[in-house]
């Protein structure tokens, strides 16, 4: 909607308001009483182009019309706004605008234009918007390079292209002239070349986000000068060399994503010691050596770790039952070996725990051992798959876990839990395909026994999975 500010405006400005409203089909405007010149205004959605006459409403000094369906080009009469101060039009359709239509808004402090459809290059005159404090083109079609003039901005605390196809290296300076930027969301295009060595010259930075990128070489030791860091995502680039240990420096550090690059090394056990740390995601590397010993010492607030597909060694740390808000571990295919640590068990917030494809040996509740530890998450998944719920659904309260829900379903309610997308109208259809779906859930259910012992080994899983298909094949044959 428009600001609702009450200003006094003339006769002219109130007939301007009255054209606009009807071109645009506003739900309604009213004014105060005749001998005022007030009047107040309300705004319900259109699917119309936005009309040049906008650009007659001078006083304004707040326009949004974000989340509607304006489509068209942006009028480049929007320039005689001079008095603006904040213009969102997000989530729309525009696929157009004129750059001189905002050149010259010197009071400008807010443009947002992310979630349309604009294209072509970023025009150089963004740089004239010296009051700017949030520049958001998120989710748009624009591309070429970066104008450095964006990066003159000393006013900019936020900037957020993500999303684009823009492409390019980012300057050696960066940082120069942006002595307030706090986040800088850049992910999602296709810029190369090396992370400047001087990003921890924005000293505010409170998120950075660079993820989903060209970037190669090393990430700069310098990160770890950015002390108010909250949110660091570099995850999916071409990065190389080790893990800076200065990472651990980032006292306020939340959330960590440095996956899908060409990491080498170990973990530095620094991160570890950041206790507001809460996600961390470094799989798909080249990581080698062990997982630092005290790991949950530290970071009681760690919820989620991705370490999966790597050539990580060693054992499990005794520690990790000490990640008291743990609900995620992924650590499938790597190296580790020894058992599970019984304190997994104490996990009480613990939703999935994969541990697949590495060399661990299990120990289950009677102390029996065996090498079944990746079954449990196998029959886990096929529950989740067949009935389009996961373990952490509200309705799983209390001691009642979708393994229990399922196995309580089974002998005279097993069209309860099936996902309905998978049955069919035809009744005898519906039986047999209930049959095997009834199969599967039992061998989900002889996959999750409590006790590894008591599991069926993968071999006789396939074995089961074939027969069930084949079954399929004859019913829709």
């Amino acid at each position: 909607m428009i600001s609702r500010r009450i200003i006094q405006v003339s006769t002219d400005v109130r007939k301007a308001v009255l054209l606009v409203s009807q071109m645009l089909d506003w739900s309604y405007v009213w004014f105060s009483p005749p001998k005022s010149d007030c009047f107040g205004y309300f705004y319900n959605g259109t699917y119309r182009n936005l009309p040049p006459d906008m650009g007659n409403l001078t006083f304004l000094v707040s326009l949004n019309l974000s989340s509607n369906s304006f489509h068209g080009t942006l009028p480049q009469e929007l320039a005689q706004l001079r008095r603006l101060e904040v213009i969102d039009f997000r989530n729309n359709s525009f696929s157009g605008y004129e750059p001189t239509s905002i050149a010259n808004m010197s009071k400008l402090e807010t443009l947002d234009l992310s979630y349309n459809s604009l294209q072509g290059k970023l025009p150089d005159v963004i740089g004239n918007l010296h009051n700017l404090k949030m520049l958001s083109l998120q989710y748009n079609k624009f591309d070429g390079l970066i104008p450095p003039t964006i990066f003159n901005i000393s006013s900019l605390e936020s900037l957020a292209l993500t999303g684009n196809s823009l492409s390019g290296d980012l300057p050696d300076d960066i940082c120069r002239s942006l002595p307030r930027l706090n986040k800088l969301y850049l992910s999602t295009n296709e810029l190369d070349g090396q992370i400047p060595s001087n990003i921890s010259q924005c000293s505010q930075l409170v998120l950075l986000s660079l993820s989903h990128n060209k970037f190669s070489g090393s990430v700069p030791s310098g990160i770890g000068n950015l002390t108010a860091l909250e949110i660091l995502y570099l995850g999916s680039n071409e990065l190389t060399g080790q893990i800076p240990e200065e990472l651990g420096m980032l006292r306020n550090l939340k959330e960590l994503g440095m996956g899908d690059n060409f990491l080498i090394g170990s973990i530095p056990s620094t991160i570890f010691n950041i206790s507001s740390l809460q996600y961390v995601n470094i799989a798909n590397c080249n990581l080698t050596g062990a997982l630092p010993a005290d790991m949950c010492s530290g970071s009681s607030a760690l919820q989620e770790v991705f370490f999966h597909v790597n050539e990580l060694v060693g054992e499990l740390p005794e520690t990790i039952g000490e990640c008291a808000a743990l609900q995620m571990w992924s650590l499938s295919y790597n190296n580790i070996t020894g058992v599970i640590p019984r304190g997994v068990g104490n996990l009480t917030t613990l939703q999935n725990f994969y541990v697949g494809y590495n060399n661990l040996i299990e120990y289950g509740s009677e102390g029996l051992v065996s090498i079944k530890s990746d079954v449990y998450s196998f029959g886990i998944m096929l529950m989740e798959v067949f009935t389009r719920m996961k373990p952490s659904n509200e309705t799983f309260a209390g001691d009642l876990s979708l393994r229990g829900w399922v196995k309580s379903s089974m002998s005279n309610a097993i069209e309860r839990i099936i996902d309905p997308g998978l049955l069919r109208s035809e009744k005898n259809v519906v039986d047999e395909t209930l049959e095997c779906l009834s199969s599967i859930m039992e061998l989900a259910l002889k996959c999750s026994m409590e006790s590894p012992g008591e599991r069926i080994s993968m071999e006789d899983v396939v074995v089961a999975l074939k027969k069930i298909r084949f079954k399929l094949l004859e019913l829709f044959a």
